[in-house]
């Protein structure tokens, strides 16, 4: 029977069968079924409740309690780059090459009291003001250049976004932990938002590259983050062609009325909703690109 299931499989039907007429508080679960059970919740707790109300499955509360010691506080985390280094020493000289990413999100202002440590969180200890509240959550994530690895090394909360001093110093730290682990980070990338730029500006960035303990790392802005300015720059300001005409964003507008007109359409992929953007739409990176490609083909319609 064994053999008909992954070993992840076989260890939730054994726990179906060790738990047969037993009440609901004497089930037990072994470690196994624990980490699967909690590899599922974190892809989806909707799936999982769907699967507990099928098999016998850990709680919630139970599964919470498996990772309640595990440190997730802020900061860079020494467990996670001690398993980096147990990966590097296994993986083959190409594969150690990675990415450095780092992106921030914006949070709700909210405060917590944390029982287990007796203590409240949500609050910015490095800011002055009075109750400074965190509303933002910056990330540093790495990515393997030859697979696709990826794995989050730190993170830290800040009231607005990180001052641009303090993002150096986590850049070249982060930089520096991740070469100590046997990795090699090879590039760092992030948006070019103003404190961002000014970061760089602070890392004396020389020919596109700054220097960390003698090696050396490429330092890019993001691709797609790029193509979406360049796109709402056009949309505010316009641009001049090679032949030094303007194309201002109303002659995307008119193509893209005289596309939807036609059949079958001169831009296929031209819609609506990339010209006319509302507030998510003007994230969407794939709008963005397919609409820079068609700049090209608007001097036809200009008047």
């Amino acid at each position: 029977m064994k053999e008909c299931f992954t070993e992840e499989g076989f260890g939730i039907m054994e726990a179906q069968i060790n738990n047969y007429n037993k009440q609901r508080k004497g089930y037990r679960w072994t470690p196994r079924v624990k980490t699967v059970a909690l590899h599922i919740k974190q892809s989806s707790t909707k799936t999982y409740r769907l699967m507990k109300s099928i098999f016998k499955l850990p709680n919630l509360t139970t599964i919470a309690r498996l990772i309640a010691d595990v440190d997730i506080s802020e900061g860079f985390h020494n467990s996670i780059l001690s398993g980096l280094k147990v990966r590097a020493e296994s993986s083959r000289e190409r594969d150690k090459y990675v990415v450095l990413g780092f992106d921030e999100i914006q949070l709700v202002p909210k405060m917590e009291y944390n029982r287990k440590d007796d203590k409240v969180e949500g609050i910015d200890k490095k800011c002055g003001k009075p109750i400074p509240v965190v509303n933002y959550a910056g990330v540093f994530m790495i990515r393997g250049l030859t697979t696709n690895f990826t794995q989050p090394i730190g993170y830290f909360l800040s009231s607005g976004p990180m001052k641009a001093c303090d993002l150096a110093q986590n850049i070249l730290r982060a930089i520096q932990l991740v070469n100590n682990t046997g990795l090699h980070t090879i590039a760092f990338v992030m948006d070019n938002g103003p404190n961002n730029m000014s970061a760089v500006k602070d890392m004396k960035v020389i020919d596109d590259t700054i220097s960390v303990d003698g090696k050396k790392t490429y330092v890019f802005v993001d691709t797609p983050h790029l193509v979406k300015n360049t796109r709402n720059n056009m949309k505010n300001n316009g641009f001049l062609d090679g032949d030094g005409n303007k194309i201002s964003w109303s002659h995307v507008q008119k193509l893209e009325a005289y596309n939807s007109s036609q059949f079958p359409r001169y831009c296929p992929r031209l819609t609506h909703n990339h010209v006319y953007l509302q507030a998510f739409k003007e994230m969407n990176v794939a709008k963005a690109a397919q609409v820079s490609k068609l700049l090209y083909n608007i001097k036809n319609f200009q008047e």
